[in-house]
Parts: C-alpha cells; sequence; structure tokens
C-alpha cells in the first residue's frame, strides 16, 4: 500500500506546466503525451497520494540537451522543479526504435509493433520521471540517506514502480516492464559509448551498465519467480543474484517506508 499518512500539512501540490514547444519533433511528443493525458494523470494520482509542505511544478519542454533533472535553488522565489525534457523523449523513442528494427525486423508498418515501441519509451519516461521524484522527496521532506543520491533516486524509482501495483494488475507486470525496459536502455546507452572518459568514473550518476545491472537486480528481488528468465539470459549473476537482490530490494522498500510514513 501507497503510504498516505504524513506527519506535515498539505500545502502544496504537484502542478504540471507545458511550455510551448518551437520545434515540430518537439511538438510531436508533446501531443502524444497530451493526447494519452500521459502526465495529467499521473499528478493527478502523486497529489492524491502524498502530501507537501509546498508546490513542487512539473515541466514538459525543450532543453537544448537530452536530460532530465531535479532544481531546488533556496535563494529564488521560484517553486522546486521537475524538468522532463523532449529530447531525452526523442533519443529514448530512435534507441528503441533502432534496438527493435535491428533485432526483430520491425518495419512499424503494423500498429501492434508501434505499440510495443512506445510502450517501451513510456515505461523509460516513468523511470526517468520516478527517479527525479526520489530527488525531490529527498529534498522535500529533508531525508538523511547514505551514499550518492543519484543511487538513492534510482532506488526510488524502483520502490514506486515495483511495490505498488495498479488494482487491475495484481502480478504488477506493468511495473516490472518499467524497470526492465529502463533497464535495458541503458545497456542500450552504453553500447552508444564503449569508450569513457576517467570522468565518467567520478560521475554521480552509476556507470550506465552499472544501473542496468542494478535495476534488473531489484527487479528481480521483488519478484524472484517471475523473473527467472534474468539469469538465463545474465541479467543478474553470481552471489548478487543468490544472496543479495532479494536483500537489497527489501531494504530499499524498508528505507523509502520508513522515511514517507515519517513525513
Amino acid at each position: 500500500m501507497v503510504p498516505s499518512a504524513f506527519a506535515i500539512q498539505d500545502r502544496g501540490d504537484f502542478n504540471l506546466i507545458y511550455i510551448q514547444t518551437s520545434s515540430e519533433w518537439a511538438e510531436s511528443y508533446e501531443s502524444w503525451l497530451y493526447d494519452m493525458q500521459y502526465f495529467e494523470d499521473l499528478i493527478i494520482d502523486l497529489n492524491n497520494i502524498y502530501k507537501l509542505p509546498y508546490d513542487v511544478d512539473v515541466f514538459l519542454m525543450e532543453c537544448d540537451e537530452s536530460n532530465a533533472w531535479y532544481y531546488d535553488d533556496p535563494h529564488d522565489n521560484y517553486n522546486p522543479e521537475i524538468v522532463m525534457c523532449y529530447e531525452l523523449m526523442y533519443d529514448t523513442d530512435y534507441r528503441f526504435t533502432q534496438y527493435y528494427e535491428r533485432e526483430y525486423g520491425y518495419d512499424w508498418s503494423t500498429d501492434e509493433q508501434i505499440d510495443d515501441l512506445d510502450y517501451s519509451v513510456l515505461n523509460v519516461i516513468d523511470n526517468v520521471f520516478y527517479h527525479e521524484l526520489g530527488h525531490a522527496f529527498l529534498d522535500v521532506y529533508d531525508i538523511t540517506y547514505s551514499g550518492t543520491q543519484e543511487n538513492v533516486a534510482d532506488q526510488f524509482a524502483a520502490y514506486y514502480s515495483l511495490e505498488f501495483p495498479y488494482l487491475d494488475d495484481p502480478e504488477n507486470t506493468v511495473g516490472q516492464d518499467v524497470m526492465t525496459d529502463a533497464a535495458w536502455d541503458y545497456w542500450l546507452i552504453s553500447e552508444e559509448h564503449p569508450d569513457l572518459p576517467l570522468t565518467a568514473f567520478a560521475d554521480t550518476h552509476a556507470l550506465d551498465k552499472q544501473r542496468f545491472f542494478n535495476l534488473a537486480c531489484w527487479t528481480y528481488g521483488a519478484y524472484p519467480n517471475e523473473s527467472q528468465w534474468m539469469i538465463e539470459l545474465d541479467w543478474v549473476e553470481g552471489e548478487r543474484a543468490e544472496y543479495w537482490c532479494e536483500d537489497e530490494y527489501y531494504q530499499l522498500v524498508k528505507f523509502w517506508d520508513e522515511k514517507l510514513e515519517n513525513n
């Protein structure tokens, strides 16, 4: 069950804001999401579940870079913000398009194949948004944590995807698909950049292949019976699969349950 009883007073909401696009390609992603009311539904759910001490704005916009982020400057008068860039959606779309064409011979002539692509892209968008939401909650609720904030935000994305099935999806196939598509996207990104500069190892984010194995491990830890295929395909390996993945998932759930229930 999603925790809903927080000690703080509910004085804020997540606010969805579309920033007008200047490119046809960006407008196509804006229209695609708006026609589905995709983020509108997400925002309604979040405002029904979580109490905020102040507003947090969620921007959908062109950014001149393939990215997403959470930002709060205590010295300005603006609300904290989560930014989701259309460039990131475009790049994700391109990666999965190339992958499906290369591996499965998709020619995009059938609605079913287009639906497969859209589903994968939306799953990655979900995971990225939940990751930024993790950053927001760490800040808004002033949560103390250990390790890098990026890893903790990845863990929140896993927690939100895997711990709370939809009522019409008791096996949580949607949440598992969100995690596996997001994990595979990190693998595809790693193949685009095989020669890493030294600065990549000093970054606050884990390496893309590390994030692939982390997301896979936590998914396996949450649903070991349904995820035996991960062992067969080496998505989870060795002692971590045998001894650690279930405990890692248990620990991240325990952390976020306790932190959210205390706010």
